[in-house]
């Protein structure tokens, strides 16, 4: 067991998926906050049942690690994924494609024939070629995406800053309206009493 502590503005800029709680420290550490740990006293249980148990959140743990390790890793180097998806099934065409050269060169029947050989070797340049195209695509998505994103945190350091200059703002208004009005109220208490002492 461990507790958690966050920053408000941590809170306000990692979004959360449904049960990705688990991997809040994960996503912040990700954002580029830094992380302390810090010994703490857990006492046990003295009242209710633990609602934490069940051999299927042990499941649904493991796919939303999955997840979260797609998203950090993928989701900044699309290319990884469709890239060396793409690359994969090209380099498997080509050798399909030789394969069934030699086997024609030597004059050996295949029981299928040689016509299905070369529709899987169209197969697969055509989806490697697709997924290397998608990988370039998904580059220049996840390059938008990072703009954004710094374009929101710049936003957020703006509002910061506004929101502690129009605080020092009031707060000098309000000292020099105080200051205006112990001006006008003293020197009528000045006049005020030489008026009584006036013989």
């Amino acid at each position: 067991n461990s507790m958690k502590g966050f920053r408000r503005d941590i809170l306000d800029e990692v979004r959360l998926r449904h049960d990705w709680h688990r991997f809040f420290v994960v996503l912040a550490y990700a954002r580029g906050y830094s992380i302390t740990e810090i010994d703490i006293a857990l006492h046990p249980r003295r009242h209710g049942e633990a609602k934490y148990s069940g051999r299927g959140r042990i499941l649904v743990g493991l796919l939303d690690l999955l997840s979260v390790w797609f998203f950090l890793f993928f989701s900044r180097k699309p290319m990884m994924l469709f890239g060396i998806s793409g690359l994969v099934m090209a380099a498997a065409g080509v050798i399909v494609g030789l394969i069934t050269i030699v086997l024609r060169v030597v004059h050996f029947v295949s029981p299928i024939g040689y016509r299905p050989l070369l529709y899987l070797v169209i197969l697969l340049e055509v989806l490697g070629f697709l997924l290397f195209g998608f990988g370039f695509i998904a580059e220049l998505v996840a390059q938008q995406y990072a703009e954004i994103d710094s374009l929101h945190r710049d936003i957020g350091k703006l509002r910061d800053d506004g929101k502690l200059r129009s605080t020092d703002e009031a707060s000098a208004h309000r000292s020099a309206d105080q200051s205006a009005r112990d001006r006008e109220t003293a020197p009528s208490a000045h006049r005020g009493g030489g008026r009584v002492t006036r013989p």
